[in-house]
């Protein structure tokens, strides 16, 4: 329902009315009272500085530095490049190929605080300590599902493959695969999502022929989109998220202390 601006004028003025009858004292008090809220520190402040500083001694004490030797292993193996940079959720592998090949791999450290239906064991066993397998080689189980956006631009080409894929459990699910132009495959901005959107997808992946879909299979491995990178993506994403965590506990708790 709307109303007028008289109508609003006539709701408010008998409460100011009314705030003119309170004594002068009481409203100087309740003034004061007010200040000491604001400027002093809260009844919890302490009390939640020391469970932040608990949460950050046990978080250093289970973080691993530096990197598990098995991250530099798959890197000088594969050939990727990593991009990753502090305080950023995104990570990115880069290689070359071919000599007119560009292979850029996005995926991002966000996708484990979205797990929220798996199992706490699940999860807690997908900190494996390295890409194959913890430090004792026993299989650290299930992991959770990470979704990686692949693209394999050529130098002189005037399309960009992309691809969608899940990678979990050492296994790399193509969902999908399209041919975009080389700037919109590079747009990563709401507009050149929304561009992309507008452009015939590609067919239903499963629904392609086996033997097709088998070729490109071996067209993957060969440039090092394989197994290996299936096990390395979610060991990475709960790798950096235990480092972002830490450093955001950090500034938590300087924040509470300034």
């Amino acid at each position: 329902m709307f109303r007028s601006v008289a109508a609003r004028v006539l709701v408010r003025a008998p409460r100011l009315a009314l705030a003119a009858t309170v004594p002068r004292q009481q409203q100087i008090t309740r003034t004061f009272t007010s200040s000491i809220t604001a400027f002093g520190r809260g009844s919890v402040d302490k009390e939640l500085g020391d469970k932040i500083a608990s949460e950050l001694a046990i978080e250093d004490e289970m973080r691993q530095e530096p990197a598990p030797e098995s991250f530099s292993q798959f890197l000088d193996m594969s050939g990727f490049s990593i991009e990753d940079v502090p305080g950023k959720h995104e990570v990115t592998l880069t290689r070359k190929f071919g000599g007119n090949e560009t292979i850029k791999i996005i995926f991002s450290a966000n996708e484990l605080s979205n797990v929220d239906e798996m199992d706490e064991g699940e999860v807690e066993g997908s900190s494996s300590g390295g890409a194959n397998g913890g430090e004792d080689g026993e299989d650290a189980g299930p992991s959770f599902p990470v979704p990686c956006f692949i693209t394999i631009a050529k130098d002189n080409a005037s399309q960009t493959l992309c691809i969608d894929a899940i990678a979990q459990d050492g296994v790399l699910v193509v969902e999908n695969a399209c041919l975009y132009e080389p700037k919109l495959a590079a747009d990563d901005s709401s507009s050149g999502d929304y561009a992309r959107r507008e452009l015939y997808g590609g067919p239903l992946y499963n629904n392609l022929d086996e033997e097709l879909q088998m070729l490109m299979e071996k067209y993957l491995e060969e440039r090092a989109i394989d197994t290996n990178l299936a096990l390395f993506i979610p060991d990475y994403v709960d790798y950096k998220e235990a480092r972002e965590y830490g450093d955001w506990l950090k500034k938590l708790g300087q924040f509470v202390e300034a």
